[in-house]
């Protein structure tokens, strides 16, 4: 996998670097770069969290690179959002966009 390669050498870390922090013997890291070994989906979690980005990116089933998973704050208030009725949803926005007025 080539994005492997480029996602590690954009970090400038070096196949045993990136062994050292997945626990795995860095002949491994070559193989999933060149393709010879598949990788087991908890290594791709893993690898995704160090390079902050998302499975889809890795595995080559998008070229947006963002992680697009919500972390619990944010779930937490779209739940909130979501209960609101449309005249709160309103002012909620207005409030946002003031906020990011004075940012």
């Amino acid at each position: 996998m080539n994005r492997l390669r480029e996602l590690r050498k954009e970090m400038n870390l070096s196949t045993q670097e990136i062994a050292n922090k997945l626990n795995v013997h860095y002949t491994s890291i070559q193989n999933w770069e060149n393709g010879r070994r598949k990788i087991d989906i908890d290594k791709l979690k893993d690898l995704a969290k160090l390079y902050d980005v998302s499975l889809d990116y890795i595995t080559c089933l998008t070229d947006d690179r963002e992680n697009t998973q919500l972390e619990e704050e944010e779930k937490q208030l779209l739940n909130n959002y979501r209960e609101l009725d449309t005249k709160s949803k309103t002012i909620v926005q207005e409030q946002i966009n003031t906020l990011k007025k004075l940012l």
